[in-house]
Order: structure tokens, then sequence, then C-alpha cells
């Protein structure tokens, strides 16, 4: 009886043998996962797990695996894979190297601060000193006279500060301009007049210069750009100048001369100024600027002394010097102008 027992157990293992040659235990329930890199750097996580650095060969269970190798400064490796029972599976790792960062972008060009220029540029009175030569040339007995606005130069300048886009500034100029307005005189009396004072036939030329300041408190409005900036400024103020006059008296024969010369005469005037400019930035804090400016004053009244005894020398005839409304009423001045500006 145990001998058949024996010989019974004999013949079921090595049907199990038969069955399944050269099987083991591991064999049955595992693969091979084989993960490498090709300079052996970078951490390997398998389904989450720290395995560990550069490669990775183990048996692990059959089905999908999670792996992952990472390395500071490359991309991260990620894939899913499928072991088989009994089969190596490997993978093979190439990392790319992370794309470097761009630079952050420059802070904005943001306009605004302190800034101050100046400015040269001829000047223009086009309607004239409304004087006593411009608009009441009968007054002095004259059969006619021949005027022209003033012209001269200016030195501007300005500072301020501003803050996108309004900005406060001061403003200052200083100017001087001159005309050369002449009359003539026939020579005769004319009905209730005294002919001793009418003189000889004559021309009469005169040479007026005026020179002086002129500030004001402007707002300044900019529209500001990459290479181009264009403003706007106004604001009031005044004017101060001093102005001079000279007479010189030729009678039409040419044999009698005189000259005449008043003492200066100064007057203050309210005004109100306006600009636009437009500048060409050489830098971001230097520019090239051209520009118009306008100038409005009211000048008031302002007359010259007169000189009742003055006469032709050396004939001793006598000639009449009455006074002279220089300038008088609403001045206005033109000023086209190039310059630099400096600043934000």
């Amino acid at each position: 009886m145990a001998r058949t027992s024996r010989n019974r157990l004999r013949i079921t293992v090595a049907s199990i043998a038969l069955l399944a040659p050269g099987l083991s235990h591991a064999d049955a329930s595992t693969g091979t996962l084989d993960v490498a890199t090709g300079d052996n750097q970078g951490t390997v996580t398998i389904d989450g797990r720290n395995v560990g650095d550069g490669a990775y060969r183990a048996d692990v269970a059959p089905g999908e695996h999670d792996v992952k190798v990472t390395r500071l400064g490359f991309k991260p490796f990620h894939k899913k894979v499928t072991v088989e029972v009994g089969k190596v599976l490997s993978v093979g790792v190439t990392l790319e190297h992370e794309e470097a960062a761009p630079p952050p972008p420059p802070p904005p060009d943001v306009y605004g601060g302190l800034y101050g220029g100046f400015f040269l540029g001829p000047s223009l009175s086009p309607t004239g000193l409304h004087g006593t030569l411009d608009d009441s040339c009968n007054l002095i007995g004259a059969v006619s006279c021949s005027t022209s606005g003033p012209t001269g130069g200016v030195l501007a300048a300005n500072i301020g500060y501003t803050w996108d886009p309004i900005g406060v500034e001061l403003f200052g100029v200083f100017g001087v301009d001159t005309t050369a307005p002449s009359a003539s005189f026939n020579g005769v009396v004319q009905p209730g007049s005294n002919p001793v004072l009418t003189g000889p036939a004559r021309t009469e030329d005169f040479t007026i210069v005026r020179a002086g300041g002129m500030f004001a408190l402007r707002a300044r409005a900019t529209i500001d750009g990459s290479k181009l900036r264009l403003a706007v400024a106004a604001g009031p103020g005044f004017g101060y100048h001093a102005m001079g006059m000279e007479r010189v008296a030729t009678t039409t024969d040419g044999t009698m001369t005189d000259k005449f010369a008043p003492p200066l005469v100064t007057y203050l005037a309210p005004a109100v100024s306006f600009e636009v400019t437009a500048s060409f930035r050489l830098s971001k804090k230097v520019a090239v600027t051209a520009g118009v400016s306008s100038w409005l004053e009211n000048a008031g009244n302002v007359t010259t002394q007169g000189a009742p005894d003055h006469y032709f020398l050396p004939s001793g005839v006598p000639l009449r010097t009455p006074s002279y409304t220089i300038v008088s009423g609403t001045q206005f001045y033109l000023w086209p102008f190039v310059g630099m500006q400096f600043g934000p």
C-alpha cells in the first residue's frame, strides 16, 4: 500500500515538470524592466518611487508601469510602459536640455521727471509796433510814412517737471528787435499851422530798437514716442522792455541834416505765451527740438520825450521834434526756433 502511494506522487511531479519544463516561480510571475540614460545621469522614478540614478534594472510585476527620469536643467522624461511575464523591456532615455528662459522685458519707459532746454531763433513782429509812425503819420505833419514789423532774435530757455503727459515749467526769453520806419515831409505850410515849425521838405529816417526779457509760467502737454516727441505749452507771463529811438532828418536838397535821440523808455506788459514743438530723441535724455513760439502782450501806450528847441545844425533852422508814440497796444511776437532739450 505504501509503495503504491509513492509511485502516484512521482507521476504527479513528473507530469508538472513535463507540462512546464524550465519555469521557476519567479519566471512565472514577473518581467524585467531595464531603464538607462545615455550618460548615466538623472533620477529614475518607477510608479512614483525613486529607484535609482542614471539607470535601473529589476524584476517587476507584469502590467503597466509609470517611468519618469528627471534631471536639473533638462526636460523631464515620462512614459507609461507595459511589462510582460518572462520578458525584458528596455527603455532608453535621452534627456533634452531645457531652453533658457528669455530675459525679463525691460521696464516700461516712463516719461516723467525734471527737464530743461535752450533755444535760438529769429524774432518777428508781423503786426508792427502800432506807434505814431505806424498808425498816425498825419499827426506829425508828414505826407507819408513807411513802416515794417520789427525783426530780431531771441535766446530762450525752459525748466520744468512733467508727469506723463502734463508738466509745469518756467519759460524765459531774452530778445532784441529793431525796425527802421521813415517819414516824408513836403515843407508846405498847412492851414492853421506855424510856418516856422513846418520845417523844410525833408525825409526823416528812424531806427527803433527794443530789448528785454519775457517770462511765463506754462503748462506743457506731451505725446511721447520712441523717437519723436510732440508737445504744446501755454501760460500767462509778463514782458519788460527798454526801447530806444534815433531820428535822422535830411532835407530834400541834401544841404541840412539833424540827429535826434530821446532818452530810453521802458514798459512792463502782461502777456500770454503759446508754443508748439517737435523733438527728435538722440537718446533717452537728449533731444533736438524745433518749434514755433508766439507771445502776446499789452504794451499800453509808450511815448518818447519831445525837444521843442531842437534845430537843424549848423544852419539854426528850427525843426519840430515832437514826442512819438513808439509802441502801443497789443504786441504780437512769433519765434521759430531750434534747440536742445534735456531730461525725460
